[in-house]
């Protein structure tokens, strides 16, 4: 008897657990084997995905099936740059509308091959947002917003 309740009480957890896992989470985990940990900060769901092979991580604010932001650190050496663009496309095209995706494509293929050291360029479009930071050589960092500035707060590693 006290066995089928275990079962039960799995069985109950199991829609609340996958309801969990989000688009870009299940595209990312077939794609690079990505790995997630979801969290709360400053009151939003706040997911970590990091590819296993390469060196991208995402982290995505919202609901898993309406994510609102994503900010995305690549690497850029020669032997990751095709991925990284990849993973960035992958991403973006989760967060903006469907006619915001070749205008986002081009600024960020344009900008792979011209933004310098500690430059930051940004891109509105509509009511969406993205912007690129070149933070190191090797480096760099995408945030895509539906909203004018592509910020949020909870990316601050300083704030809670």
């Amino acid at each position: 008897m006290r066995a089928i309740m275990i079962v039960i009480a799995l069985l109950a957890s199991i829609p609340a657990a996958a309801s969990e896992i989000s688009p870009i989470q299940l595209e990312l985990a077939a794609w690079c084997g990505a790995k997630t940990t979801v969290l709360q900060r400053m009151g939003e769901r706040f997911a970590a995905v990091e590819c296993v092979k390469g060196a991208q991580t995402a982290y995505v604010l919202g609901e898993a099936a309406a994510p609102f932001a994503a900010q995305v650190v690549v690497d850029l050496r020669q032997e990751n740059i095709e991925v990284s663009y990849s993973f960035m496309v992958k991403v973006m095209r989760h967060i903006l509308d469907d006619k915001e995706w070749p205008d986002a494509q081009r600024f960020i293929e344009k900008c792979l091959n011209t933004l310098y050291v500690p430059e930051k360029k940004e891109l509105r479009l509509g009511t969406h947002s993205i912007s690129l930071q070149r933070n190191s050589d090797v480096m760099m960092t995408m945030i895509v917003a539906r909203r004018p500035k592509p910020w949020h707060d909870a990316f601050d590693p300083w704030k809670d």
